[in-house]
């Protein structure tokens, strides 16, 4: 049986997220989250897209983006971040096969109170998993934009600035 057809519009954000095969850790250490931040980076400048919101806990990530003017690019740019980070995770922790389990999942975010509960939820996530007490105690999330038309973006954490250069 065909898959569904995604369905992406441009201007309007959609909730991303991808997760481990049956479970697993997709990070095993902060190098690992810093270099699946590394790849969004690169990324956002490739697609266009602006990421509102992300967060990335141990055996999924989640990310609030604004769809580009080529809503194409958006399975463009998710695989390229999924088959990305897999080859070098594989590569690092000397393991081979599927990192991820099935295919990303997308919402369509459809109105601004609906915009506010997907941010919240992601935010969320480490306080619903009994890891911090509180959102902002969580390195590895963050409200900040990333916009690709930005000369110098940053996606911060709790360890520090992370400072990426966007173009050239």
């Amino acid at each position: 049986m065909p898959r569904e057809p995604r369905c992406f519009y441009p201007g309007v954000p959609t909730h991303l997220t991808a997760r481990g095969v049956d479970d697993q850790p997709i990070f095993r250490s902060d190098l690992d989250r810093y270099d699946l931040l590394f790849i969004l980076r690169k990324a956002t400048k490739l697609v266009g897209w602006d990421v509102l919101c992300w967060c990335l806990m141990t055996t999924h990530y989640h990310l609030l983006v604004v769809v580009p003017e080529d809503e194409q690019l958006v399975a463009a740019a998710m695989h390229r971040i999924n088959s990305t980070y897999a080859r070098r995770f594989n590569a690092w922790h000397g393991r081979r096969g599927h990192v991820f389990g099935s295919r990303y999942a997308d919402t369509l975010v459809e109105s601004d109170p609906h915009g506010r509960r997907t941010i919240a939820y992601i935010l969320d996530n480490p306080v619903r998993a009994g890891i911090v007490r509180r959102f902002d105690e969580w390195n590895w999330s963050g409200l900040e934009t990333l916009r690709p038309r930005d000369e110098l973006g940053t996606l911060s954490t709790r360890h520090r600035n992370i400072p990426v250069r966007l173009t050239g």
